[in-house]
């Protein structure tokens, strides 16, 4: 999940599920730029068993409780003024992971969500970065977590294709109605590419010999 934004009188956000195993937006919505992240959230379609990946700007205790209760995994950005209790400090056996832990949060804000949750800190060896992340499982390892947030960057590469073929610097109309056709009608395009490059790859496979053991 993400959003793209430009911040203008008539500015407008993108907010964005993503999949990156069918490397295509599942849900968008428009907004305007003003409005908080987080509001989206009430709209946003959660499917039970699946795995939300998100950065702090939907950072919010009550959403993270709610896809609890549906049995459903997330990892997000922790933002550094979170207040926490620690439960448990789990080992941590290689050089890039600082820390591994079951919290619980605190103060009001943390009542939102009564779950045990997890908190891991780790240092992206491509820069030396201190990134630390906040999810609701308790069980997988703690690096396979920030692999999951690491794979987000897809989402990236697809904000970066919208701009590119909205041409987001400069817009046919100044009315609302004239920016949100214009995204839809980027969007409507990038789908069209997607189901090409399917039927594309689907065709190869077809034509492939089968091979048999």
């Amino acid at each position: 999940m993400a959003s793209v934004s430009r911040s203008t009188k008539a500015g407008v956000k993108i907010h964005t599920v993503y999949d990156p195993h069918a490397k295509v937006p599942v849900f968008f919505e428009i907004s305007h730029a003003k409005v908080n992240d987080r509001k989206v959230l009430e709209h946003l379609p959660v499917l039970p068993e699946m795995t939300y990946v998100f950065d702090r700007a939907y950072n919010d205790y009550g959403w993270y409780y709610m896809l609890c209760q549906q049995n459903t995994r997330f990892a997000g950005r922790m933002k550094s003024n979170a207040q926490y209790e620690i439960i448990e400090e789990k080992a941590v056996n290689q050089p890039s992971l600082l820390h591994d832990q079951v919290i619980k949060l605190s103060g009001l804000a943390g009542k939102k969500c009564p779950q045990n949750l997890r908190r891991i800190t780790i240092i992206r060896e491509e820069d030396g970065k201190e990134l630390t992340f906040i999810s609701n499982d308790l069980k997988c390892e703690a690096q396979e977590i920030a692999a999951l947030y690491k794979s987000r960057w897809q989402i990236e590469l697809f904000f970066k294709w919208i701009k590119q073929n909205i041409k987001i610097k400069r817009f046919l109309g100044r009315s609302e109605n004239a920016i949100k056709i214009q995204i839809l009608v980027a969007m409507v395009i990038y789908y069209c590419d997607w189901l090409k490059l399917e039927v594309r790859a689907r065709d190869l496979y077809k034509g492939l010999p089968s091979l048999s053991v």
